[in-house]
């Protein structure tokens, strides 16, 4: 796995999107795959909250726009992370919340995976788009 920056998907064209509330996979056309997900490390929750019932809108559509923003609520130890995804057609907004005691990341990771890579993570996710 390689990381990622969001703005990376621009221009890519999405042709399958797997997720689950830990994970969202994007297939591209040119046989680039994205994985958006949390690399545990003890007592934090990371989860897609919001927006994965939108993400049909990229099948098969280029990606025009790739923004991330994120909100931290240091007296509750959360952290909000809003990736907003544009094509022709509309727009994804995913909404992810990380929380933990405040002694673990709660952010979302981004990494380039070859498919054997992330084979095992599409073997346990729920929805296929």
């Amino acid at each position: 796995m390689k990381p990622a920056k969001i703005e990376e998907l621009i221009n890519k064209v999405v042709v399958k999107v797997v997720f689950d509330k830990e994970k969202v996979i994007f297939e591209c056309d040119d046989g680039c795959n994205f994985l958006m997900t949390h690399d545990q490390q003890c007592c934090e929750v990371v989860e897609l909250v919001d927006g994965q019932d939108d993400l049909y809108l990229l099948n098969g559509q280029k990606i025009l726009m790739a923004e991330e923003v994120s909100q931290e609520e240091r007296s509750d130890y959360k952290t909000w992370t809003f990736y907003k995804l544009g094509a022709i057609n509309g727009y994804v907004n995913l909404r992810w919340l990380g929380q933990s005691n405040g002694c673990y990341s709660e952010r979302v990771d981004l990494f380039w995976v070859k498919k054997e890579e992330y084979c095992c993570y599409s073997d346990r996710v729920d929805l296929f788009w």
